[in-house]
Formats: structure tokens, sequence, C-alpha cells
């Protein structure tokens, strides 16, 4: 914890010089805030974030095991511009490994979703439960 939070300190020094000069170069704060937050591409910064807040409500609702290569998919296809069967084939490998490793050699605990309350009284009994929650 506290490497990262050195870390942090240094980035913000740098963050607030580059800041600084933006402020002396354009001679406003809002002059300089809009060239900044220009610079910095904070509209795809927040698009990012919406992501990640998306994705924890999903997984809320779903479960981690289809929440998260689900983001994989979106976050390949979004941002790495890949196309869909490159996509699927990431995502598909991400919940082969969060199944396999995680859930049968690790036996890490999953936060139970919603879809997991009720679901699995659906399901018929020749598919495994454990694949999905």
């Amino acid at each position: 914890m506290i490497p990262g939070i050195i870390l942090v300190f240094f980035a913000l020094l740098k963050d607030g010089q580059g800041y600084l000069a933006a402020l002396k170069e354009h001679g406003g704060f809002g002059a300089a805030w809009a060239h900044t937050s220009e610079s910095a591409v904070l509209d795809r910064a927040f698009m990012f974030f919406g992501y990640l807040i998306a994705m924890i409500l999903i997984m809320l609702v779903i479960g981690q095991k289809l929440a998260l290569p689900i983001f994989i998919a979106a976050y390949l296809n979004r941002w790495g511009n890949y196309n869909w069967r490159i996509t699927l084939g990431y995502a598909a490998g991400g919940w082969v490994f969060l199944v396999g490793f995680y859930d049968h050699i690790m036996h890490l605990f999953w936060h139970p979703s919603w879809l997991d309350s009720w679901l699995p009284e659906l399901l018929p009994d020749w598919l495994p439960s454990w694949l999905f929650f």
C-alpha cells in the first residue's frame, strides 16, 4: 500500500506541474481546464469508468463468471477494435480460465448473484449450475 501511495503522489505532482504550465500558457482557469481535459481524453476515460460501473452492476445481477467474459468481449471490441470472432474467442478463453482455474483449482468464493438465488432450480438436471454461478 505504501508504494501505491508514493506512486500516486508522484503522478499527482507530475499532473499538477503540467496543469500549472497549461494555466500559465492559457492565462485562465477555464481555458487551461478545456485544454488539459481535451489532451487527457477525458471523455474516453469517463466512458471507460462507465463500462466498469456497468460491469459491476451486471456482475451483481448475473454473476462474475458470466459478467467478466462479457466485459472482456466489450473491452476488446470497443477499445481494441477486434472483430467479433477474436473477441468471442478471448471471452470464451477467459470464461474457461475463470471456471477451470479459479473455480475448480483454487476454489475461489464467488459473490452470489441475483440470478443465483432463483435460476439454479430452473436448470435441467444434466446442466451443472457451477458453469454459470
